[in-house]
């Protein structure tokens, strides 16, 4: 499969170049830019987000979602890339998958408690770390301990209510609570309603 993106709209406009693009992977971008204004964190997660929600429309999922398999360019447009872990979604409980394919960093709990799994709620998963990484220019998870209990980080490094509220809703470690991708699009930070002030700093 090749690099999957999706149509972005709402892009800042000043962070346009008339250069020639040059790419990166997010994981060098992030190094680069740690704790990037909030507008652009969101600019770059949507079109993530739309880029998964084309794919799983289709029946396919990524299963390896990180920072090294997107692409970005200096005007902050991505790709998703690397499709050699991507599979058909399966269609019955009998042919879920039950071999971990990705990156451990990234990989939801049922995974790390060696349960079958179906895709689309681990592409979520792996979403709502990438989200975190993004934001906070960090992981969320400091061991599997944290993960297999959705424990995560909550740095002082102010960021709004609305991303902080997709981010705990990716991070669901009860699947039946966990939010889909449809969710993930529909979420008003996602969409970008509601402003992206900062939440208070805790006293």
């Amino acid at each position: 499969m090749s690099a999957a993106s999706a149509p972005v709209s709402g892009r800042p406009g000043h962070y346009r170049r008339k250069s020639r693009r040059v790419s990166q992977d997010l994981f060098e971008c992030i190094e680069a830019n740690p704790f990037m204004a909030e507008d652009k964190v969101q600019f770059i997660f949507r079109q993530i987000a739309q880029a998964v929600g084309y794919l799983h429309a289709n029946n396919v999922v990524h299963r390896d979602i990180k920072d090294e398999n997107i692409v970005i360019a200096d005007d902050l447009t991505v790709r998703l890339v690397d499709f050699g872990t991507a599979a058909y979604i399966p269609t019955t409980r009998a042919t879920y998958f039950d071999a971990f394919e990705g990156t451990l960093r990234y990989a939801a709990p049922e995974i790390l408690r060696n349960e079958t799994y179906r895709g689309p709620e681990q592409d979520v998963w792996s979403l709502g770390v990438l989200l975190y990484t993004i934001a906070f220019s960090s992981p969320p998870f400091p061991d599997e301990e944290h993960v297999l209990s959705g424990r995560f980080a909550r740095p002082r490094f102010r960021r709004s209510e609305g991303l902080m509220d997709l981010i705990e809703k990716m991070l669901v470690v009860d699947l039946g609570k966990r939010v889909t991708i449809e969710g993930v699009l529909k979420h008003p930070w996602v969409k970008g309603e509601g402003g992206l002030e900062a939440i208070p700093d805790e006293t």
